[in-house]
């Protein structure tokens, strides 16, 4: 219910207020350090896990109250009594002891002092404790709540989605079962506008007033209507004034008009000329290459290998420089299934770059598995090899990377990156050996394939802005692309970006393919 107390409710406009119109503009939310950086958010099996001990906590809680109401009418009676007979401190005596006796032998029951209450409450304190750290002794908090209020933004503005159709609970075609009040909107609003992005910003605000409206919550759409107004006044001045770098605003003034309205209509003009807002498009499977493009494309039946006579590969080429294609069918669910098991227990906060950091651009969490961990792994290996022709197998002098499995939850994502390691960068390659890290002995990564190992509810793509591909997840395929050109060198075409997940999970498996172990199966050429 969003009515609240007269005071709550001008905090609130306050604060918004104070967000809107003096524009200190600071990045989007507190900066947060590498470290600070939550494995639990990082990872949907935590968060429901997280989930899952607040139903059992309010289910304690709700027992807690109700024994707590029985025993404070019985706390209440014993005081009664007691008070009746106004007990003085005296010598033993007939009336005192008898009296004392009664209250005892009537009241001192287990009812009294309720072991099964306390029980509740330790109970509740051994779930608490399930997820507090137990080297620092904190509990999930502000971090927390920061990292799933930013994947809250990611999601809506990647997704292009109605903030009025979010307070309601419906997500791109889903009910979430869960509402959002006036309060959660204007919060969005205004990290919206204290993160610079002042166009977004406006759409939130615009929607909080619309759910107001359409609530009949008369207070708020009086606190937020002239906020929502001086914004709009704010934002055009700034425009013509040529606006404040950084800062994002809309390309026209917004007037009269919808910022909602004005959103959609600047969304239908992207092309792949605009690689930034092309993700977005291409994250929600918009189609924005060309039939000249398209054309090019074909699928087809492979038996690169005597294994595969029977049954063939079934591969969709995607795009034709660089090679990307999609296989399909190439994981059992068995096979699926034990991956994840054998995964599972070591899964961690996926870290990036040569320093191995934890970054709000990466939001998974991941586990690296031996050739030997389990058969399955080799399983892989095997298939990788007859599919690709590449040597993917983990050897002395050959060293491969480990496969890595990795898991997103609900705005688990992946911001534009490549995979290759650019060793032909003096800068880098002096960074690996500063770090001792001694990766680039096996030479570049030449190759990516990506293993989809579950159906994905609702986003959680994989597109690449420079050759206009989407990949939608479907359990059991697999992604293949070339990370460098013919010549060896990196081939920046490759950027991509792993999309938000929206509603559900999503577990994949990569395998990086090193260059020395191709010496003889795939040797560079001069171009």
């Amino acid at each position: 219910m969003d009515a609240c107390p007269s005071f709550l409710r001008s905090l609130s406009a306050l604060l918004v207020i104070s967000f809107l119109s003096s524009l200190v503009l600071q990045p989007l939310i507190p900066s947060v350090r590498a470290e600070a950086l939550s494995e639990l958010t990082a990872s949907a099996l935590e968060l429901d896990r997280l989930f899952q001990a607040e139903q059992n906590i309010v289910k304690e809680l709700e027992k807690f109250v109700q024994l707590s109401e029985s025993k404070l009418e019985l706390a209440k009676r014993y005081l009664e009594t007691y008070r009746e007979h106004n007990p003085m401190l005296q010598p033993s005596n007939p009336v005192r002891d008898y009296k004392l006796m009664q209250r005892v032998e009537s009241l001192w029951t287990e009812e009294l002092y309720t072991p099964d209450l306390l029980e509740t409450l330790t109970s509740v304190q051994r779930r608490v404790e399930e997820f507090t750290n137990s080297e620092t002794g904190t509990r999930p908090g502000t971090e927390e709540a920061l990292e799933t209020l930013r994947a809250m933004v990611e999601v809506q503005s990647v997704y292009d989605l109605d903030v009025t159709d979010l307070a309601e609970g419906r997500l791109m075609g889903l009910d979430t079962g869960t509402k959002m009040s006036v309060d959660d909107l204007l919060k969005l609003a205004g990290v919206m506008c204290a993160s610079n992005a002042v166009d977004k910003c406006l759409v939130w605000l615009e929607g909080a007033l619309q759910v107001a409206m359409a609530r009949n919550l008369t207070d708020w759409v009086n606190d937020i209507r002239p906020s929502y107004t001086d914004m709009i006044k704010r934002h055009d001045k700034r425009l013509s004034q040529g606006g404040t770098p950084g800062m994002q605003l809309f390309p026209y003034p917004v007037g009269d008009g919808s910022p909602r309205a004005m959103q959609r209509e600047l969304e239908e003009h992207i092309t792949l000329a605009d690689k930034a807002a092309a993700i977005n498009k291409l994250c929600r499977g918009t189609e924005l290459r060309d039939a000249s493009q398209l054309s090019k494309l074909y699928c087809k039946y492979e038996r690169p290998h005597p294994y595969l006579f029977m049954q063939p590969l079934k591969t969709e080429v995607q795009n034709i420089d660089p090679y990307l294609c999609i296989y399909h069918d190439v994981l059992r669910k068995s096979e699926i299934d034990q991956l994840i098991v054998t995964a599972r227990p070591h899964m961690e906060r996926s870290m990036v770059g040569i320093g191995h950091d934890s970054w709000t651009g990466r939001v998974s969490s991941s586990s690296r598995l031996e050739d030997t961990d389990h058969p399955v792994v080799m399983t892989l290996n095997r298939r990788i090899e007859m599919a690709t022709g590449l040597d993917v197998t983990n050897r002395t002098g050959y060293e491969q990377e480990m496969l890595q499995v990795c898991e997103y939850g609900t705005g688990g994502q992946f911001s534009a990156h490549h995979d290759y390691l650019n060793l032909a960068d003096e800068a880098i390659l002096q960074s690996f050996i500063d770090n001792e890290d001694d990766a680039y002995i096996t030479g570049e990564r030449i190759a990516t394939i990506m293993f989809y190992l579950n159906p994905v509810l609702r986003g959680g793509r994989t597109v690449f802005p420079y050759l206009g591909v989407s990949v939608e997840p479907e359990q059991g395929s697999a992604v293949y692309w070339d990370n460098v050109l013919p010549d060896g060198t990196a081939d920046e075409r490759t950027l991509h970006s792993g999309c938000p997940v929206a509603y559900g999970y999503k577990w994949i498996a990569n395998k990086f393919i090193r260059e020395l172990s191709q010496t003889f199966r795939r040797p560079c050429r001069e171009v």
